[in-house]
């Protein structure tokens, strides 16, 4: 192996005076002057996080000089930041000084690393080697590729981390203004970030993230108290990271909260959304009975199921099946990736919600025999006749019992068993912004 790892002093630690990043400077302080001036937003920021975390994410790569100092070959930003972090008056200015001493204080009860755990190498092939495959771009697949937006995407999805809103820190916050949580209490941003990592599950405790904004869904009161059950489970580790790796155990673990009546539930949910801070009314819920006009397009929208749409109905045994593939509809199953599968579902969401309504409300003129346009047909009659849906909506949805090309019950059927009849994401689009009011009302 070229390197070994060990714990240096960070008073052993020389930023390097000729980092390829700024080229050959006098020395280590005109180094870190450098690097202060070059980039002063992207240090400041960097500093933060070191102060806050109070650990390095990247190990450094360094080489010995033979006198028991090691010159820094990768990572002299982060090894900048700690030195000025640990002693302020080392900075090269008075502005620069105070940023420093305020960060350094700000974070006063974390404590600065050090030791730093390092790459140690003397073999400089080798560490030109490495440097070559970090900074200089993929080389064909040979370096380090950077995620692009649907990587980054997938990630903050699964992790809840993103350059937006701190949402953890938002909800300590409001639980701390209205008492539902003391100052002393353990508050684990970064599991609670990931447990609501997603719409899925943003939506799923009565919140959603719209422009950077955090709004109650559902009634304020029971949200609070729901998010400060979570908070304190996180806290006295109940729920911990073991139970938040995988998006499968946030849902289990949501589920259950279901089952206590700890979360609110559907008919919780706000007609208008309201400011999570303040409490102010926000944008307009979309009506339940009417159809919807949408400003996506096929380069922003990647779901069939909009992130606005809710699951609003219980997770009860009898329609957990089609809540599975309401969610796989609205956060998994892309366009352009899968969009048979998407089709192919879709009928099938329909469906069920369909059979359900059925049942639930014990039709006596639906026949097995009945296809789905019949039973659509009748289920569509007594929604109308019980005052369900307006009446213009209802002109709308009957079109699904013809054959129109954009909504209708062939088109559905074609999808599953005429091997030359492709999905349109246009169509199924189109379908699911006129359906889904239908759906809803049926499963609901």
């Amino acid at each position: 192996m070229s390197f070994t790892i060990k714990e240096i002093p960070v008073g052993s630690l020389i930023v390097n005076s000729e980092n390829d990043r700024h080229g050959e400077v006098d020395d280590e302080r005109a180094a870190i002057a450098t690097l202060l001036g070059q980039l002063p937003g992207k240090m400041r920021n960097l500093a933060k996080d070191i102060a806050e975390k109070g650990q390095l994410f990247m190990l450094p790569l360094v080489t010995p000089n033979g006198d028991g100092t090691f010159s820094v070959c990768d990572g002299n930003r982060r090894i900048t930041c700690v030195k000025l972090l640990a002693n302020p008056m080392k900075s090269p200015d008075a502005d620069w000084r105070r940023f420093f001493q305020e960060t350094k204080s700000k974070f006063a009860s974390t404590d600065v690393p050090d030791p730093i755990s390092c790459q140690v190498s003397d073999d400089q092939d080798w560490i030109d080697d490495y440097l070559y495959r970090i900074h200089t771009g993929s080389q064909n697949g040979v370096g380090q590729i950077n995620w692009g937006n649907p990587q980054k995407a997938n990630f903050q999805e699964r992790t809840g981390k993103t350059k937006k809103l701190d949402i953890s820190r938002t909800i300590e916050d409001v639980l701390q203004q209205k008492g539902l949580i003391s100052e002393n209490t353990k508050f684990r941003h970064a599991n609670l970030d990931r447990i609501l990592s997603s719409e899925e599950f943003r939506q799923h405790v009565g919140i959603t993230l719209k422009g950077n904004k955090l709004f109650y869904t559902k009634d304020p009161q029971k949200t609070l108290s729901g998010l400060s059950h979570i908070v304190k489970d996180l806290s006295s580790g109940e729920l911990n990271l073991n139970h938040l790796l995988k998006n499968e155990k946030k849902r289990d673990y949501l589920s259950r909260l279901d089952e206590k009546g700890i979360l609110p539930v559907a008919s919780d949910r706000l007609d208008n959304v309201l400011d999570f801070q303040t409490e102010q009314k926000g944008a307009v819920a979309p009506s339940k009975g009417t159809t919807r006009k949408t400003s996506d397009t096929a380069s922003t929208r990647r779901f069939l199921i909009r992130s606005d749409d809710l699951p609003d109905f219980p997770a009860d045994p009898s329609r957990k099946r089609a809540k599975d593939i309401w969610v796989e509809l609205q956060y998994r199953l892309e366009f352009g990736r899968h969009d048979n599968a998407i089709a192919v579902l879709f009928r099938v969401l329909t469906e069920f919600s369909i059979e359900h309504y059925i049942l639930e409300n014990a039709l006596t003129n639906v026949s097995n025999g009945d296809s789905l346009a019949k039973k659509y047909g009748k289920v569509l009659a007594h929604l109308e006749q019980a005052g369900a849906i307006d009446k213009k909506y209802a002109q709308t949805l009957r079109k699904f019992v013809n054959t129109e090309p954009i909504i209708s019950a062939n088109t559905f059927n074609k999808y599953v068993h005429d091997r030359n009849f492709y999905p349109s994401d246009h169509h199924l689009r189109s379908m699911w912004d006129t359906l889904y009011p239908f759906v809803l009302k049926c499963l609901q």
